[in-house]
Formats: C-alpha cells, structure tokens, sequence
C-alpha cells in the first residue's frame, strides 16, 4: 500500500468515526436532561456509571485522555450538575467521580440506546464483517494500550 492510499484510507475512517459518532449519539433521550455534551463527555459520563466511584486518573487512563483533560471536562459536568465529586478516602488529594442520582436513570436510557443502534448495526453487517470487527478492535486496542503506555513510561 502507497502513502498516498494510506492517507486515503486515514481519511475514510476518519469520516466514518464521525459517521458513527454522530449516529450512536444522536439517540440521546431528551436534550434538556444532556444539553450539547460532546461525543467525549458523553463517554466520560458513560464511563463514569459504569465505575462509580472512578478516580480522575483512573478515568483518564480509561478514556485514553490526559488527566487535564478529564479534569476540565469533569469540571464542566459538575457545573452542570451532572457529576459529582467527593474526597478519595485511600488518597488525600484524589478526588472519586460519580454520576448525579438524579441521572443515573436517564444515562442508563442513553446508554441502552446507544448500544441498541449499535447492535442493529452489527446486525445488517452480518456475522462475517462483525467477526472481522471484533478482530480488528482488539487489535486497535492493543495497539492504541501499548501506545499509552509507552506515553506513560
């Protein structure tokens, strides 16, 4: 493969990453309950429900993000009252991020849609190509864990 095709084929997930980041998350329940959040905040949230009680490092590491990052986002969120922080009771100085009880109800909706599209997706794609996806995701993956960590080292 050329250079000039694997820019070509960079470009084309590119858009595709858009294409499905627009479409999963396009489903969201009601626009009042998550105002404009972005795809990122969207995730963070998610993650956040999945792991209550989530350090701001260990989100960070979990999203593949700077703890800055986090931070700034998990700032606007709180804000926003959507998540809340309280004091680490193993660490002093660390910080423990939960969702706000009052949305636990409607993230779960989010959630369950998100991935019901996503599953019908995989569904018109058939069980060869969601193979070959599962594939090509843990080796993504891989790929993206040994970057991280080589970034933390």
């Amino acid at each position: 493969m050329t250079d000039a095709d694997k820019y070509e084929l960079a470009r084309s997930i590119v858009r595709t990453i858009d294409l499905l980041k627009n479409r999963a998350f396009g489903c969201l329940p009601d626009e009042t309950v998550f105002p404009s959040l972005t795809g990122r905040q969207i995730v963070l949230l998610m993650t956040v429900r999945e792991k209550s009680g989530i350090s701001i490092k260990e989100l960070a590491d979990a999203m593949g993000v700077t703890t800055s990052s986090v931070s700034t986002m998990v700032e606007r969120l709180v804000e926003a009252g959507m998540v809340t922080r309280e004091p680490n009771p193993s660490d002093r100085r660390g910080v423990l991020v939960r969702v706000a009880p009052h949305l636990e109800a409607a993230i779960d909706l989010m959630e369950k849609q998100t991935l019901r599209w996503l599953v019908e997706l995989l569904d018109k794609l058939g069980p060869e190509t969601t193979q070959l996806w599962r594939e090509l995701d843990a080796r993504i993956c891989s790929v993206l864990g040994e970057k991280q960590a080589e970034s933390n080292a």
